[in-house]
């Protein structure tokens, strides 16, 4: 820790990514990098080093800057509340002490937010509108300015949005493809506790070739409406990266925001009435890796009714479930085969992945078995159901219309 008022964490290579390891001293001798104003490098030294060393880099670092730093990102915000507060005096810092005045001012006027600064404070209100607005920030003192942007994501309390806050759910939502895997990840999300990560990709290594995995989502909207997601990427720069695809058309992401360190941000895309399906690329050259190799998606925001599911192959120790009629209307019956008697334990999801109903059969005959549901008061839309029994699990969809 430096005593200047600022923190500058030590690392090793690997939180620079692998391809930094030809840095690394084979004899297990320290590296030390310090890097500067506009990414030029001031300061390189292997072997041991005192604290003297460490301190005369930084402060050589800190020549090619002035007073005024912006000492923590101001990162996109989610409004699932009608106020939050923002303390600027976190994020910006005098390192003599003056006085900073902040201004704001919005890139466009789509009133999805209303904001307003108190002197260090930015508060932030819901606006009549949905969907997302940038916001700019210049802190300044009576001699130098610095100036941020970040992405406010609003939308009504009914929006219909996938966050991943279930690990054993997220599948029935999903589809996937490709060379690797996407998983549920705790570790990193944007909002609640969970989010979806793709997995390690392997090179390929056959040259020109791309290796990749695949996320998608259908869904049938009734109205012109918006689609948006966040979404955030650890890669080796303008090479490895993130893809978007909208009924299987590649689409630009805001401000071409693909590969390199992207802290999580938003997307939003117009879709008009019909079927539609959004999917979500990592790809991945020959050339090697930096990073995390990976992309996160989460807080999806699907409009319509998600339909068209396809689960991915299943272990033998799962079964087939279905149940008819589907469509329903107030009553179905689950069916599903048991390879011994046993209870079983029931959980209904509705399209969030939020449970709904959850209750416990008592003891069930092995061979074909049969639950009568009756449900009353849903919205009409597609629900999920996961039936457990002695080591076996059954996943299966259906529609409720009113």
């Amino acid at each position: 820790m430096y005593d200047g008022g600022l923190n500058y964490p030590l690392c090793d290579y690997n939180d620079f990514g692998h391809q930094l390891r030809m840095f690394s001293g084979t004899g297990g001798n320290p590296h030390l990098i310090i890097i500067g104003r506009d990414t030029k490098l001031v300061f390189s030294q292997y072997g041991y080093m005192t604290e003297e060393d460490i301190r005369a880099a930084i402060e050589s670092s800190l020549a090619g800057y002035g007073d005024l730093h912006q000492v923590e990102d101001l990162g996109s915000v989610y409004m699932d509340e009608d106020e939050k507060m923002i303390g600027l005096g976190q994020k910006f810092k005098s390192l003599s002490s003056e006085t900073i005045n902040y201004a704001l001012t919005k890139k466009e006027n789509k009133s999805v937010v209303d904001a307003v600064i108190s002197g260090s404070d930015l508060i932030l209100c819901r606006g009549e509108n949905t969907g997302i607005e940038e916001i700019f920030i210049t802190a300044s003192t009576a001699t130098e300015t610095t100036s941020d942007s970040f992405k406010v994501m609003a939308y009504p309390s009914n929006a219909q949005i996938v966050s991943f806050e279930i690990e054993e759910n997220f599948e029935n939502f999903i589809h996937l493809s490709g060379d690797g895997r996407w998983s549920y990840n705790k570790e990193d999300y944007f909002h609640g506790s969970g989010s979806l990560r793709s997995d390690e990709l392997a090179a390929p290594e056959e040259e020109g070739r791309v290796a990749y995995s695949a996320v998608r989502i259908d869904f049938i909207s009734d109205r012109l409406d918006t689609a948006a997601f966040s979404y955030k990427i650890s890669s080796q720069y303008d090479s490895d990266g993130f893809d978007f695809y909208l009924n299987d058309i590649w689409i630009e992401l805001p401000d071409n925001k693909w590969s390199g360190e992207i802290g999580w941000t938003f997307a939003e895309y117009e879709v008009p009435a019909g079927k539609h399906s959004l999917e979500w690329d990592y790809f991945k050259y020959e050339y090697g890796y930096a990073g995390l190799d990976a992309a996160w998606v989460d807080l999806m925001r699907i409009p319509g009714t998600v339909t068209s599911i396809e689960f991915m192959p299943v272990a033998s120790d799962h079964g087939i479930a279905s149940n008819y009629p589907n469509p329903f209307n107030s009553e179905t019956i689950l069916q599903f085969n048991l390879r011994k008697s046993s209870p079983a334990s029931v959980k209904i999801f509705n399209q969030s992945g939020q449970v709904f109903r959850a209750f416990e059969t008592g003891q069930l005959n092995k061979g074909n078995n049969r639950l009568n549901l009756k449900f009353d008061g849903l919205e009409s839309g597609v629900y999920f159901y996961r039936i457990v029994s002695a080591g076996q699990s059954f996943n299966g969809r259906m529609l409720y219309l009113k």
